[in-house]
């Protein structure tokens, strides 16, 4: 049986040496601790990325390639996502089945330096006025791969075939646990189908207030040898900017859900150059 214990406002803290075999039962449990808490922290790792992508697997499928396993980097060398400010997202959203589950380990930073915050959609649905519920239970959300000419809320050019974008009902349906959670985020939620922009992006801040207030945030100081794991759907997160911050490297692994690489304009200059600029902000 697993140690663990909850943290506020979710998540939990497993006391478990993840190099270490694991049991099918304790695996389950694993299981049943993401699904149910979003968050899962582990302190004083030391896992290889072949060993990350292991313990990911027990959630869901790891592809062993570029995508599924990589460094997120302050040193463009080791990889990539520079040092600018991420806002709060869901990775994968803009592809028809978002990545499911997501993991880093710290590596090499400057302990105590840098953060990651966690917000869950469980949580904010609970928050939410039966007004504002009822208004999202048959929407669709529009997800797009950020990109400022195509993002704005309020703009109203026609987005490019090239661009990955897709319709997600606003309350998508958990591949895994099957509950239907809020899905609309700051970075790649444009549009709620059927409104003006004016009213399409109202309805949006008004779920991001009550999905980002003060007290739902999770924040993780990084130190050497944490671990986190997240179900990449019922939560969200978001980094602060890393400008002036001392070495920060992360090894990520990720599973589920559809390959950006699958796009089918995925080679094309254009998204090229997006990803490049995003890549190396």
């Amino acid at each position: 049986m697993l140690k663990w214990q909850p943290i506020q406002p979710f998540g939990a803290y497993v006391d478990a040496d993840l190099s270490n075999p694991m049991s099918e039962a304790d695996q389950a449990e694993l299981r049943n601790l993401l699904w149910d808490h979003g968050v899962l922290v582990f302190k004083n790792q030391a896992l290889s990325h072949e060993r990350q992508a292991d313990i990911v697997d027990i959630f869901d499928v790891v592809p062993r390639d570029s995508e599924g396993m990589h460094f997120v980097s302050t040193e463009q060398a080791k990889g990539g996502l520079g040092r600018g400010e991420l806002t709060f997202h869901s990775d994968c959203s803009f592809m028809s089945e978002p990545r499911t589950v997501l993991s880093l380990h710290a590596l090499d930073v400057v302990p105590g330096e840098t953060s990651t915050q966690w917000t869950s959609a469980r949580e904010a649905w609970k928050a939410m006025p039966a007004e504002l519920q009822s208004k999202l239970t048959d929407a669709k959300a529009l997800q797009v791969l950020p990109d400022p000419q195509f993002t704005d809320r309020l703009s109203t050019d026609i987005l490019p075939e090239w661009l990955p974008h897709h319709w997600h009902d606003a309350l998508i349906a958990h591949p895994h646990t099957g509950e239907r959670l809020p899905y609309i985020m700051a970075m790649q939620t444009t549009r709620i189908e059927g409104l003006s922009p004016a009213d399409s992006n109202a309805l949006i801040e008004q779920v991001l207030d009550i999905m980002y207030r003060k007290e739902a945030i999770y924040e993780h100081v990084w130190h050497n040898g944490d671990v986190v794991i997240w179900d990449n759907v019922a939560t969200q997160h978001a980094r602060g900017s890393l400008v002036g911050k001392g070495k920060r490297i992360l090894q990520k692994v990720q599973a589920g859900g559809e390959s950006l690489y699958q796009w089918k304009h995925f080679r094309s200059p254009e998204l090229q150059a997006v990803l490049t600029r995003e890549f190396n902000s």
